[in-house]
């Protein structure tokens, strides 16, 4: 039984092998249909004059290749690889507070939590006190220079606090925050105190050795910022509170 389909019949190729829905044997050949009885060109010679008809036919579907499926589209290609290129150049977004409370970003491990490994850190502290403060300064511009400088490294010992409980915790100052001071005593153990309603005090050496070191005392309340903001921000003076 041989197919009727007038479609199928003027797009099939010369001399092809049956489709295998016919009951012929697969490797019969057979020949294209005449163009008189040419689906396609029975349509146009409906819709156009027969010469115009006939040239279309001729240029543009005669012995051309019917797709069927659509060629491959490489545009979703470059569109990828473009938005790659673009978030290689783009500087990656900094983390907000929540994501680095997940990561732990700002915790101390606890084999970090020793008196011992921050020695060191606190020597480097004394030669950028000295530094900062010059030789023997007067009182007036001590004051000034310790509001703006940094205690990562200072050996911070709690004199006053509305809290008796804080008083007398001494150790090296390991991280500031804003309300804070993060402390590692000689016990190995981490502390943290709050600066609001403390005083704390550190001494600082100056001369030769031998010589009696400088006492300061610094009012937590004065201090309720980050060490960063306190280089840049100008501070108003503030009542000091006897505790």
């Amino acid at each position: 039984m041989k197919t009727t389909d007038p479609l199928y019949e003027c797009i099939r190729p010369p001399y092809c092998i049956r489709p295998p829905y016919e009951c012929s044997p697969p490797d019969e050949l057979v020949h294209p249909p005449s163009e008189s009885h040419s689906a396609p060109l029975e349509l146009l010679r409906k819709r156009l004059p027969l010469d115009i008809a006939q040239r279309i036919y001729t240029e543009k579907i005669k012995d051309k290749p019917l797709f069927l499926h659509p060629t491959v589209d490489k545009r979703h290609e470059r569109r990828k690889k473009r938005r790659q290129e673009l978030s290689r150049k783009r500087k990656p977004r900094p983390l907000s507070a929540r994501e680095k409370r997940a990561l732990q970003v700002h915790e101390i491990p606890k084999d970090a939590q020793k008196y011992v490994l921050y020695s060191g850190l606190h020597e480097l502290w004394k030669g950028y006190m000295k530094e900062i403060l010059g030789g023997l300064p007067c009182p007036t511009t001590v004051a000034q220079k310790m509001v703006k400088a940094d205690y990562h490294g200072s050996i911070l010992s709690v004199v006053k606090s509305k809290c008796p409980s804080r008083v007398g915790v001494c150790g090296i100052c390991i991280k500031e925050t804003k309300g804070t001071f993060v402390l590692v005593t000689k016990q190995d153990k981490m502390i943290t105190v709050p600066k609001e309603n403390s005083v704390f005090r550190f001494e600082l050496e100056f001369g030769n050795e031998g010589d009696l070191p400088m006492v300061l005392e610094i009012y937590g309340n004065h201090f309720s910022n980050r060490s960063a903001e306190r280089m840049t921000k100008k501070l108003k003076s503030k009542p000091t509170v006897d505790l």
